[in-house]
């Protein structure tokens, strides 16, 4: 059987970040406050799995009980590439960055939310500049999945800076297309 996959990462990962994002837009960004929310709920989030993580490696004796892992210390404080190890259970309580392990998907889901809050701030304040960022962030897995693709046409030569340039410019400008047609604060600017 195929696993379904996103790039290298697996779709169960990215389904905790939608079911986030939709979470978070369902907030009504005009209600004062609101943007408070995110922001301590968010950093509160990440602190503890931080500390969830950190508590039961190390007091509870995790790394002792995590077998077969060369560089155990470089591993948890870098990248597992986006899946989890099976050797052990005791790999779920690492939070490290892309280790595709719950902590991990919550520590970063509560960083992702607290930025969120002073960015809800600052969109309220600069929508009419920022009208080019919130037509992208209105279509971020058209844009994503068009991304990938572009990236898998361009073959060996997907990294390079001056590809990058071309892809934010051309994302940016596509979503200022197809939003601003049909959106009302488009058509006063």
């Amino acid at each position: 059987m195929a696993s379904a996959t996103i790039s290298t990462r697996p779709c169960p990962c990215a389904a905790p970040y939608l079911l986030a994002g939709l979470a978070v837009g369902r907030l009504a960004p005009d209600s004062p406050g609101v943007a408070d929310g995110p922001r301590v709920g968010g950093a509160s989030l990440a602190v503890l799995t931080k500390a969830a993580s950190w508590t039961l490696l190390y007091p509870a004796g995790g790394p002792d009980r995590i077998v077969g892992s060369p560089a155990l210390e470089r591993r948890l404080s870098t990248s597992l590439g986006g899946t989890t190890s099976t050797t052990s259970w005791w790999w779920l309580a690492v939070s490290g960055p892309h280790s595709g392990t719950p902590l991990d998907l919550l520590h970063t889901i509560g960083t992702a939310v607290a930025i969120l809050g002073p960015c809800l701030l600052v969109a309220r304040r600069a929508a009419p500049v920022l009208q080019p960022l919130i037509a992208a962030g209105s279509m971020t897995l058209t844009l994503y999945s068009s991304h990938v693709v572009a990236l898998g046409a361009a073959g060996d030569g997907a990294y390079r800076p001056a590809l990058l340039t071309i892809h934010i410019a051309a994302a940016l400008a596509f979503a200022l297309v197809l939003q601003c047609p049909s959106a009302p604060r488009c058509a006063t600017e």
